[in-house]
């Protein structure tokens, strides 16, 4: 094997295996995932002949063929081994050197839908089942209750969106399936990808701290959203810490949310890394999963597991690379 960069792109009826460049983000903390193509202005492109089912060349320039709200399609990988890192549609379109295309995951056509206003009490589920018909919903959508969520001329996108400033949910879609629930919970459970800073983390590229966990000052703010929409909140940890906001639901008792935000403190005061590091384009990570770092220098840092919060894949001449955001550590 070669280990040289490879990659398939569809849109709509045309498939080509060439680009000057793509970056895909990818990340919890957004309502959706980012696809930016850029691409030469003129090729020579495979095209589905729709009369005998067979494929033709055909030159073309891409701005006159490629329009907004297109579905797209992106592989990555190396020497043809290519994993589906993509699926979305074009949102914007730029007309410049190279040719340069915005893509964007399912949210794209929940921006574009109409409008809804009134009231909402009920489930969670019940809610995305009613305003989302067409959504495919995760299996792992929480018990949450919701009582007169008020929607005012917004559309499912911005929803959403609400949910997430309201509730302290986070929203996304994993290609066709929506998942709506808190931080890192669609998962039960995780098989870290392992890197190693001496193999494949690409040296110097690392933007990661080490932290002692006696000198991290942390404030949790602990937020329970009850039943009839009221909140109650407590604070826990330093109180010129750092501010995190935890959300949980249904616990009216200021004793018990007291004692889960100072369970929540040993998560979040850790001795372990924080930050950001690069590292090749295989294996495939994904945001919400989980990582295990080793590094051979220092041994009591073997292993350490840490949940993913964000993903930007890198694919050009310059190779095919990512840069990993770590998040909340779930093994020392």
């Amino acid at each position: 094997m070669s280990f040289l960069p490879t990659c398939k792109i569809q849109i709509d009826q045309y498939e080509f295996d060439f680009a000057n460049s793509i970056e895909i983000v990818s990340s919890w903390k957004e309502l959706s995932d980012k696809c930016t193509l850029k691409l030469p202005s003129k090729a020579v492109l495979s095209i589905a002949d729709i009369i005998d089912n067979r494929r033709v060349q055909q030159a073309f320039t891409f701005e006159d063929r490629f329009k907004t709200g297109m579905p797209v399609s992106v592989w990555l990988g190396y020497d043809g081994e290519n994993n589906l890192e993509f699926t979305g549609y074009i949102s914007e379109i730029k007309p410049k050197l190279p040719f340069e295309m915005v893509c964007e995951d399912e949210l794209y056509n929940l921006k574009r839908q109409p409008a809804v206003s009134g009231a909402y009490s009920g489930t969670l589920k019940g809610i995305l089942q009613k305003h989302f018909p067409t959504s495919n919903l995760s299996n792992k959508i929480p018990d949450v209750v919701l009582s007169n969520f008020i929607m005012d001329k917004i559309t499912p996108a911005q929803l959403l969106q609400k949910l997430k400033e309201h509730y302290g949910l986070c929203a996304y879609f994993r290609g066709k399936t929506l998942f709506v629930g808190l931080p890192y919970s669609e998962f039960d459970s995780y098989t870290p990808l392992k890197y190693y800073f001496q193999r494949n983390v690409i040296g110097g590229t690392d933007d990661l701290t080490y932290h002692k966990k006696e000198d991290m000052k942390i404030k949790v703010k602990a937020i329970s959203i009850l039943k009839d929409n009221t909140k109650i909140e407590v604070e826990a940890g330093d109180a010129e810490g750092e501010t995190r906001t935890l959300h949980t639901y249904n616990e009216p008792d200021k004793a018990k949310l007291k004692a889960w935000a100072e369970s929540k403190l040993n998560l979040l005061k850790f001795e372990g890394y924080s930050g950001t590091f690069d590292a090749f384009g295989v294996p495939f990570p994904k945001h919400s999963g989980a990582v295990a770092l080793f590094d051979e220098r220092y041994a009591e840092r073997k292993g350490q597991q840490y949940l993913i919060d964000k993903v930007t894949t890198t694919w050009g001449t310059v190779g095919f690379h990512r840069k990993i955001e770590i998040g909340q550590i779930i093994s020392n």
